[in-house]
């Protein structure tokens, strides 16, 4: 399996996002993450109740915090919910990655038998594929980009 196809399906079984962090408590007092599909904000909740909006645990064993960005220190199950809430995005720029690569190798090996050259006008089937290449490049860029800014 490829990591393209190994990633759409992990996309398309796993719960929808956005994912949030939930910072909160365990039955000993003791600071742990949840991953949610509700935000909580960056304060400790207190103790854990498992709600439906919890999605994944992590526990932690370390001196409970409290307060203002009380968040356990926590940047796996940040990462989690990142890359979760972007799978889409990375999705897209994985494919128009291949579509840059294969485009590439196609016109290397027509410049490797003389099917083209750098001067002789022929080059009109891989000049199409650029812009769709360099447009396909630009979109997921762009996506990415703006999935940034609305955070």
């Amino acid at each position: 399996m490829t990591f393209l196809t190994e990633l759409r399906e992990l996309e398309a079984k796993a719960t929808d996002g956005p994912w949030f962090n939930r910072y909160c408590d365990d039955d000993n007092h003791q600071c742990m993450t949840v991953i949610s599909s509700k935000d909580y904000g960056p304060t400790n909740t207190g103790q854990f109740k498992d709600e439906p909006d919890t999605i994944a645990i992590t526990f932690h064993q370390l001196m409970p915090l409290v307060g203002e960005n009380a968040d356990c220190n926590d940047a796996n199950t940040g990462l989690i919910a990142y890359l979760r809430n972007h799978a889409k995005e990375i999705i897209n720029l994985v494919e128009a990655a291949e579509m840059a690569h294969r485009n590439a190798d196609e016109l290397r090996e027509a410049w490797r038998t003389g099917a083209v050259t750098s001067c002789d006008g022929k080059s009109g089937i891989w000049s199409s594929n650029n812009v769709e290449v360099e447009v396909s490049l630009r979109e997921a860029l762009a996506a990415l980009n703006k999935s940034k800014e609305g955070e």
